[in-house]
């Protein structure tokens, strides 16, 4: 992908799905990035309590400079929605 003044950028996604057990697999991997993106679902009121112990794990792991985002998932169903957008702010 080419970035701000045509800078090609280089992407790297893995996706630990949650779960716990995987936590350890991932925290290497932290080290070394220059960004984290933390996913959860709108639908579901639960999985943002859930990233906090992701978020803790990251904070840890990465560089100080490190760029973190917060990413709702499923805005299609904006009808099922359980997690307002001023609630994953105060995350």
């Amino acid at each position: 992908a080419r970035g701000a003044g045509d800078e090609l950028v280089k992407a790297r996604v893995w996706d630990a799905s949650g779960l716990p057990s995987h936590r350890k697999f991932f925290t290497p991997f932290f080290k070394r990035s220059h960004g984290i993106v933390l996913v959860y679902d709108i639908t579901n009121a639960a999985s943002l309590p859930k990233l906090a112990d992701w978020l803790d794990n990251v904070v840890k792991a990465t560089a100080p400079n490190a760029t973190l985002m917060l990413v709702g998932c499923k805005a299609d169903l904006e009808d099922s929605r359980q997690v307002s957008s001023a609630g994953a702010r105060l995350f």
